[in-house]
């Protein structure tokens, strides 16, 4: 409902207003609890096989209608048309009209002035079709829980859990990290993309393969104890981090892990976890 008639406002749209501001009262009461397996929110539960998308779905409400009086408007016209008619007339008959007109313009003449809101919903796109999943009006938190819920949906091969506080806005990571059982070594790269304008298979293998890929070599370089190529890894997670990612930038840091790589037996072929690296770097070069 981006544009409102306001000749045409209905009571009926008052009370889904209501109805959405009472939802999103109770949904800041409740947690939401996402795994590779399962969204839960409130009493309900939705399988994430049975979810192939997910958006954040801006939508505008009348939240109420106050009624403005602008009979002044219509009766300053007639005035003017009815003193430009009795000069050019020459008399005093039509005057009774004029002010019986201006008695009607004054009386019956409103307006509708709607206050509308603009709130913001993670719909989720299911089996059964399309389903709101929770509402706020506020878009960089809903756009924080997009984000949660693709990675679940892109990466279900990982042990991924959250649990999302909607009262306080905090989102907690409860993932099983990728483990090495000689050593009980844990590594979690932690990927947030902001450039826009990724698609959403880009996406995914950022998500998937790119950050297992990742975490599967760092988990190799804690082994050897090569902290120097652990962080040139992060440097590379840092730069797709960043808003505007520099494909040249990971190119370099990447030969310089490759370079490292290549003085241990054990990682002298790293030619498939290359091809991952390049082809995200190419992912941002064709989004610049």
């Amino acid at each position: 409902m981006s544009e409102i008639d306001q000749s045409n406002i209905s009571l009926e749209e008052i009370i889904q207003s209501e109805s959405i501001t009472k939802q999103m009262n109770q949904d800041s009461q409740q947690s939401l609890y996402l795994t590779n397996t399962m969204i839960t929110f409130g009493d309900i539960s939705y399988p994430v096989r049975n979810i192939s998308s997910v958006e954040v779905k801006p939508n505008k409400v009348i939240t109420s209608i106050t009624e403005k009086w602008i009979g002044w408007k219509i009766a300053l016209i007639i005035f003017i048309i009815g003193v430009i008619i009795i000069f050019m007339a020459d008399t005093k008959g039509p005057l009774i009209i004029i002010l019986i007109l201006l008695i009607f313009a004054t009386i019956l003449k409103t307006e509708k002035i709607p206050s509308i809101t603009t709130y913001y919903s993670v719909q989720l796109e299911t089996n059964a079709g399309k389903q709101d999943l929770l509402f706020s009006q506020d878009k960089e938190f809903m756009e924080k829980i997009h984000t949660s819920v693709y990675k679940i949906l892109s990466n279900q091969s990982s042990n991924i859990q959250y649990t999302i506080n909607i009262a306080d806005k905090q989102i907690i990571d409860n993932s099983t990290n990728i483990q090495n059982e000689t050593n009980n070594y844990t590594t979690n790269f932690n990927i947030e993309v902001k450039q826009e304008g990724i698609s959403k298979e880009d996406l995914a293998f950022i998500y998937g393969d790119f950050k297992k890929a990742l975490e599967d070599l760092d988990t190799k370089l804690e082994k050897v104890q090569d902290n120097t190529a652990r962080e040139q890894l992060q440097a590379i997670v840092n730069e797709v981090n960043s808003e505007d990612p520099n494909p040249s930038k990971i190119k370099k840091i990447w030969k310089k892990v490759e370079d490292i790589c290549a003085g241990y037996d054990t990682l002298s072929s790293v030619s498939d976890i290359g091809e991952t690296i390049l082809k995200v770097a190419s992912i941002f070069f064709i989004s610049t």
